[in-house]
């Protein structure tokens, strides 16, 4: 006896079949690519720089400022994700699509009475120390992104891709797989600072320094050996997250005059595993970027309010180094007329390597510079099918205008 079908289950069956061979091909490990938006399960507020990791530890990328993020992995559908960050509990999601997967994050965080860590606060200075002093050497992958701004418009894109070796401490050594690099045109009716050859990443990229002969051209760090007593440490708060207990320590410079570059900040401890997790310092100065008579073109310049924050983030299951984000923020001051600046850039560790990288090379201010990425291809498809950090429609609408331009693969030809 034939059997007939209406419209609604063939289309229904269809369904079932392209869903079938979907879950066929994820299954034998083709790649797939997982989407997601972070939010805050109390405010609705996006949640920014989580780290998102794969479930078999390797793979990881960073969401951005809207809380979106998209992490290629060749794992099948049945894989999962942990989402870790600072602020929030641990969420374990199992993949079961590439749709985009709305995550709610909860803020389990309980506020503990500070006096029961008064008592042990330099044993846990002393503890960083020798974590930071005594962290093992890691090979990974790394992706880096800088976008310099000047009054609001965006003049300079730059990414790349390392092998990199590193510890708890920050770059061990580096080498440059992949890079791109655009600038806007120059334009003689103002001046364009440009920050490509000064990467604030690398020139403070350690926060570990023992004693050594040259102290008056590094920034003024409480771990450095020979500044650690020139620091003031207090508990700015104390408290617990998912059964471990946590203490966010604040520091500043005893007397500015000890050292002309001082840093402060604070810092974020597990003394439950006795484990870094976070460390923010800020400096005040412009570290040599406020030397501008290359970019006069017959025009008084200055630089005023020059303000640089680095801060490092670490794994909370890991304990690994997972991303540095570098920031500087200055007024250019031309012909008495005030133009807000600011240069923003992150570096994520984006894939663990358990072989050892060679023709890595210390990181080095004078190497970071266009002359590096001057020697790598640029392909733009490569570009467009490897995101590691999602961007943001002003992104996207960012390297449209320079796309616009041609700008990108300029240094390249």
């Amino acid at each position: 006896m034939d059997r007939h079908y209406s419209i609604e289950q063939v289309i229904h069956i269809i369904k079932i079949v392209f869903s079938t061979l979907l879950w066929i091909i994820a299954f034998l490990g083709l790649a797939q690519s997982v989407k997601g938006r972070l939010s805050d399960s109390e405010t609705g507020l996006p949640i920014a720089y989580a780290h998102i990791q794969s479930g078999n530890g390797k793979l990881g990328t960073v969401n951005n400022e809207l809380g979106l993020f998209e992490l290629h992995t060749n794992s099948s559908l049945g894989d999962s994700l942990l989402i870790t960050h600072t602020s929030y509990s641990p969420v374990r999601l199992w993949v079961n699509s590439d749709s985009i997967h709305d995550i709610k994050m909860n803020p389990d965080i309980i506020i503990l009475d500070e006096v029961i860590v008064m008592d042990i606060l330099g044993d846990v200075i002393e503890q960083v120390t020798q974590e930071l002093k005594n962290s093992p050497i890691e090979y990974s992958r790394a992706f880096y992104r800088q976008i310099t701004y000047q009054d609001s418009m965006p003049k300079e894109w730059i990414e790349a891709f390392y092998s990199i070796s590193s510890t708890k401490n920050g770059i061990d050594k580096i080498k440059i797989d992949q890079a791109r690099f655009a600038r806007k045109k120059y334009d003689t009716s103002g001046v364009f600072v440009s920050h490509t050859n000064f990467s604030y990443i690398i020139l403070c990229h350690k926060i570990y320094e023992s004693k050594t002969e040259d102290q008056i051209l590094r920034v003024g760090k409480p771990f450095h050996e020979n500044f650690l007593d020139n620091y003031t440490f207090t508990v700015s708060k104390t408290f617990e997250k998912s059964e471990d207990s946590f203490v966010i320590i604040s520091f500043k410079v005893k007397d500015k005059t000890v050292h002309p570059i001082n840093g402060y900040g604070h810092f974020t401890y597990n003394l439950t595993k006795k484990r870094l997790i976070h460390y923010l310092i800020q400096v005040d100065h412009s570290l040599g970027m406020d030397e501008l008579p290359s970019y006069s073109a017959g025009k008084n310049l200055s630089v005023e309010s020059p303000l640089i924050k680095l801060e490092f983030n670490y794994h909370e299951e890991t304990g690994l180094l997972k991303y540095i984000r570098s920031g500087y923020t200055y007024n250019l001051i031309q012909d008495e007329e005030v133009i807000p600046s600011h240069v923003q850039s992150t570096m994520i560790f984006y894939e663990e390597s358990d072989r050892v990288f060679k023709k890595l090379r210390e990181p080095d201010i004078k190497l970071e510079d266009v002359s590096n990425f001057e020697n790598a291809k640029y392909k733009p498809k490569f570009w467009r099918d490897n995101p590691v950090i999602t961007l943001t429609p002003e992104e996207k609408a960012t390297i449209a205008t320079f796309e616009k331009e041609n700008a990108f693969g300029t240094y390249f030809k």
